[in-house]
């Protein structure tokens, strides 16, 4: 297994009123974080493509689709489910 698959991305954000601190593999949409890394299954896995909006959260107040947004990009970021 080559370096770059086994490395993870360390991202620190405020998750819900709570600072959070998560590992995980630096591919993964904030859907997948949140659902995969956090067990927090209330965003729900819908379309994966940006259409139907069931995997929406809040973004520093912003409505965003979980599903087409990194993982890597809520880092200092304030995410609420």
């Amino acid at each position: 297994m080559s370096d770059s698959i086994k490395q993870k991305a360390h991202v620190q954000f405020t998750l819900n009123g709570e600072a959070t601190e998560v590992a995980f593999a630096p591919h993964k949409t904030l859907l997948e974080v949140l659902r995969e890394d956090l067990a927090l299954t209330g965003t729900k896995h819908g379309c994966e493509l940006g259409e139907c909006g069931t995997c929406t959260v809040l973004v520093n107040g912003r409505s965003i689709l979980s599903c087409l947004m990194l993982g890597l990009d809520a880092e200092g970021q304030d995410v609420k489910t």
